[in-house]
């Protein structure tokens, strides 16, 4: 599996990716912000952010819709070569505690 992630970060960095999905996620994200906007939890936790970072309150209503709006192809593939280093990773094995799964063969 490990050089399958790897095989994708590569094609990432290498060629861009399609249009088509840079379009799904600025929709998933707008979609998603327009029903955080219906959450009491969405604002209290971004208008905490606006006052302990000293920023507009404001600009919690238009700053991310702009900058959602403004990807593109380009982005993702710099963001790509420059966050997806293949040489400095770590490597996790998620192993189920013992006694947590049943054994077919002790039934």
């Amino acid at each position: 599996m490990t050089k399958l992630v790897f095989a994708q970060i590569d094609s990432m960095k290498l060629t861009p990716v399609d249009q088509s999905y840079v379009d799904k996620v600025t929709e998933t994200d707008l979609r998603t912000r327009e029903t955080d906007f219906k959450e009491n939890s969405y604002w209290r936790g971004a208008l905490r952010s606006a006052y302990e970072e000293y920023w507009d309150p404001i600009e919690v209503l238009t700053y991310a819709d702009e900058v959602i709006r403004k990807l593109n192809l380009s982005d993702v593939q710099a963001a790509a070569n420059r966050y997806l280093n293949t040489e400095n990773y770590a490597r996790f094995s998620l192993v189920p505690e013992p006694g947590l799964i049943e054994n077919p063969e002790t039934k």
